[in-house]
């Protein structure tokens, strides 16, 4: 043994030239101005596990606004010497990029870096590391979208070596360690930089210490800092690693997150799947580097027969092993504690969304109906925060009657004060469940003084819901005007939707007693006597180059959605000629939203308008920020507007009317999705569905309306990623038959 030792060293005395003398070479060769820097942060002897704190720092490099770089460079590691299993130029220390730590703090072109997640766990020794940067180079650039790929030969930029060494740990050194880390992670959570970074460190300092009592400590303080913990749990053995993390997934106290599972999984996959097989350098595909805003055009490229194997099996073993870690979880379910019991739950519900998900699809798991009553019955014990997402989540995958109850329940316990997102996510769910009964429930709760009701849920309750309550409606608003009163945007919305026309002249008295803005009541005079509202737009003069009338604005932005009529159309029109931008812009997204087809023309009318202002001022416009969202906003409005078609002849004008790369970039994105056949992709809120370049639209009657715009033999593609796929898929065929469009569907043809 003591040979071998004698003979590592005589050999590392060796080599140290020649790695000096290549490192040396490689600096000689950095531009001029590229000399990065490479600092110790508290250099000292790092016991083994230690964090080795760097701050790596790169010259910032001058760039031209609105202009793409014609060169980058790209971090690309560390050379280390003497180097475990890297820190060669072939093969820098570049972390296991299973686990990678995603954090690095950044001050003035500056970075505080950990080279432990970069290199693997060093045993004692003396050591050498230097930097490294690998250039890219422009190679194509569009409207959307840059190229950048490695030159040939390659050129590489390093900063200066810093040297350290790296001494036995003793135990008594990591149970102290350890027990600092832990008291910092366990204290209360003090705000700002200086104590965010501080258990930033904590934790990546924990699970660098390669150590079993480290990592079940790192577990225990689980769901704190899980990111820093689980990203940094070292892999030096693997085996006992997987080992302990499978054993606590019942554990009462433990929180299983998702990504806790997928972490295991990876580390039980350093323990017993082989790795890949090395492929010869003859067979392997030439890859540059290319970072683009878009998906580069797809190229066959045949896959080695032995990768496509172990591809087949990793794919195999992972399903494998997150239904049986998930069986787990859930066969242990009803004996976690609160906290873990909520995460669990989140665990669970995200496992039963992928199984529906996998090719080919599984059925849900035989612990899904435990897991169902477990959400039930403990719902009310979840702290407030993840309600929302965990209730969402659930009716999503199981929207049925049975958890109507519960639902009701939520809203019976909503207090005045409390939050109201709670109630929200379970009034749209009981919407989707059971539209009748939340309709109910809302023309209920506009009777009362105080409610979790709010304007965006009007939405969900048509006026043919409504029974005739003018006098509820009005004396609540009354009421809401008071001091003290409760949300009196809310009340002038329902009486814009609901009120009768009977109430006009009590409504007109009530506005007129008034001096605030009030676009809610306006939009019920929109409704109800469009020509009382023309009165109240022409109160002041439609002066273009005067400051816009106080309530424009508001107008614009909250009474176009409650109501729309040509007289608010006139009124918004007129402005988008303003010399004020903001007020331009405004009337430009409500018009594309919600006017009918007759504001295209004077739409166009400011678009062209725009490009003979800025043409040949693209410089001046590229800095002008305010000017550069008008444009987008009014291209937006013409190519994007719900209640008209822009087809893809369309598009192309506008792209030759186009001054900003903005512009260029958004037409150039909505002409791809004119690539026939055109795609339909219906989901669920917030996102909403697509239908070519129209997104974000909410529910399956917006889609419908979108359809109904466009051309017989219209061809179309779509694709669902919701929970009741299946359902919107028939309804929207039958809608597409009737209207002579044609629609593929997954491994179907639906035609007129």
């Amino acid at each position: 043994m003591r040979n071998s030792s004698l003979l590592v060293c005589l050999l590392s005395f060796l080599l140290v030239p020649s790695m000096e003398a290549q490192w040396d070479e490689l600096r000689s060769k950095n531009p001029a101005g590229k000399n990065p820097q490479l600092l110790l942060v508290q250099p000292h002897d790092y016991r083994q596990g230690e964090l080795i704190q760097l701050e790596r720092s790169f010259p910032q490099i001058p760039g031209v606004a609105g202009a793409r770089p014609q060169e980058q460079w790209q971090a690309a590691g560390f050379l280390l010497y003497p180097g475990p299993d890297c820190g060669s130029l072939q093969t820098p220390c570049n972390g296991n990029t299973r686990f990678r730590l995603v954090n690095a703090r950044y001050s003035e072109g500056s970075q505080h870096i950990a080279l432990n997640s970069f290199a693997p766990a060093l045993p004692p020794g003396h050591y050498r590391t230097t930097a490294l940067w690998r250039k890219l180079v422009l190679i194509s650039r569009d409207p959307m979208s840059a190229s950048y790929g490695y030159p040939t030969p390659q050129q590489y930029v390093v900063s200066n070596d810093v040297e350290f060494d790296v001494v036995p740990a003793s135990t008594a050194w990591i149970r102290q360690t350890l027990a600092a880390s832990v008291a910092i992670l366990r204290a209360p959570l003090s705000m700002g930089v200086e104590g965010y970074v501080k258990r930033q460190t904590a934790a990546q300092q924990l699970g660098f210490l390669n150590d079993p009592v480290a990592w079940r400590a790192a577990l225990d303080l689980l769901p704190q800092e899980e990111n820093n913990l689980l990203s940094t749990l070292s892999t030096h053995d693997p085996v006992r690693l997987c080992q302990l993390m499978q054993s606590r997934i019942a554990a009462p106290e433990q929180a299983v997150s998702s990504n806790y599972l997928s972490t295991m999984m990876q580390v039980c996959e350093l323990a017993y799947l082989a790795p890949p097989p090395i492929i010869s350098s003859a067979s392997k595909a030439v890859v540059g580097a290319v970072f683009s805003a878009t998906p580069p055009p797809r190229v066959a490229v045949p896959i080695d027969p032995q990768l496509s194997a172990y591809f087949q099996k990793q794919a195999v073993y992972r399903r494998s092993f997150m239904n049986e870690a998930a069986k787990t979880l859930g066969g242990s379910l009803t004996k976690k504690k609160s906290e873990p019991k909520t995460i669990a739950l989140a665990t669970l519900l995200n496992h039963i969304q992928q199984v529906r998900y996998a090719q080919p699809p599984e059925p849900d798991p035989a612990w899904a109906p435990i897991m169902k009553r477990e959400f039930i019955q403990s719902f009310s014990n979840i702290e407030v925060a993840p309600q929302q997402f965990l209730l969402s989540m659930f009716v999503g995958l199981f929207p049925s009657p049975e958890i109507v109850p519960l639902l009701e329940a939520i809203l019976d316990r909503w207090k005045a004060g409390a939050a109201y997102e709670t109630a929200h996510a379970a009034l749209r769910a009981l919407n989707k469940i059971d539209p009748k009964r939340a309709q109910s429930r809302m023309v209920a709760e506009l009777g009362k003084d105080r409610t979790w009701l709010d304007t965006q849920l009007l939405d969900l309750l048509p006026a043919s819901a409504v029974p005739s309550m003018d006098d509820a409606l009005i004396t609540s608003l009354a009421l809401a005007q008071l001091s003290g009163g409760w949300n009196p945007t809310l009340r002038m919305a329902a009486l814009a939707k609901y009120a009768t026309a009977q109430s006009l002249p009590r409504l007109k008295a009530v506005y007129e007693s008034q001096q605030s803005c009030q676009p809610e009541l306006v939009a019920y005079f929109v409704r109800a006597d469009p020509a009382y509202a023309d009165k109240l737009f022409r109160s002041s003069p439609w002066n273009m180059q005067k400051p816009v009338p106080r309530c424009a604005v508001d107008i614009f932005l909250r009474t176009s959605p409650l109501a729309m009529h040509p007289v608010l159309e006139k009124y918004m029109v007129a402005y988008l000629m303003h010399s004020e931008v903001h007020v331009k812009t405004v009337a430009a997204q409500a018009l594309g939203r919600y006017g009918s087809k007759t504001v295209q023309l004077p739409l166009w009318d400011s678009f062209r308008y725009f490009h003979e202002y800025w043409k040949g001022k693209e410089a001046q416009l590229a800095v002008n920020g305010e000017g550069v969202v008008l444009e987008a906003e009014l291209r937006n409005a013409i190519a994007r507007g719900r209640n008209w078609l822009t087809t893809d002849t369309d598009l192309r004008t506008i792209a030759s009317l186009c001054i900003s790369e903005r512009c260029r970039a958004d037409t150039a994105g909505d002409l791809r999705t004119w690539l026939k056949p055109l795609r339909i992709e219906i989901m669920d809120p917030p996102n909403g569905s697509t239908v070519a370049q129209y997104y974000g639209l909410e529910g399956v009657e917006a889609v419908e309306a979108k359809l109904s715009q466009f051309p017989t033999g219209t061809q179309f593609v779509l694709t669902a990623r919701i929970q009741d796929a299946s359902a919107q898929a028939d309804r929207i065929r039958a809608f597409a038959s009737g209207h002579g469009l044609v629609v593929t569907l997954v491994g179907r043809d639906v035609k007129p």
